[in-house]
């Protein structure tokens, strides 16, 4: 590593993006968070509709299980 490198190492070079970049960030992140947000409820619900079959519980089987669907839609 020469010392030009050693110097530079720790050092952030920030860039002012566009407002049409910016936009763009924006909706890249609120459609990470909404994809993050869905599979975390589908993995919820699964557990619950899981749950409710190891206790024989069919009304909230049924119930989860609608609920399960209309998340999918």
């Amino acid at each position: 590593m020469n010392q030009y490198e050693k110097d530079q190492k720790n050092e952030l070079m920030i860039v002012p993006a566009s407002n049409e970049t910016q936009t763009e960030y924006s909706l890249a992140a609120q459609v990470f968070l909404d994809q993050s947000l869905l599979m975390f409820q589908q993995e919820q619900l699964m557990k619950k509709i899981d749950e409710s079959l190891l206790n024989g519980d069919r009304d909230t089987f049924l119930h989860l299980s609608k609920q399960y669907k209309e998340l999918l839609n």
